[in-house]
């Protein structure tokens, strides 16, 4: 529900290298070859897209009042 909706929200690449993190369990170094980027935009990407969402789904839950 609510965290793939904001998987939608993020880039193309964030999409893509978490997609590859957490469904496929590839490493940075892996993504790195894979999306042909480097190991440290990866590990950023990977970083700024969590962050996001984690971000927009506490803004969510104070917006509703929702604690779990």
């Amino acid at each position: 529900g609510l965290v793939l909706r904001e998987i939608g929200r993020l880039t193309a690449n964030q999409q893509e290298c978490l997609r590859l993190k957490f469904q496929h369990d590839l490493s940075y170094k892996e993504i790195a070859a894979v999306t042909q980027l480097s190991v440290s935009n990866v590990g950023f990407l990977i970083h700024t897209g969590l962050k996001s969402i984690r971000e927009r789904l506490a803004r969510s839950q104070h917006q509703t009042g929702d604690v779990g």
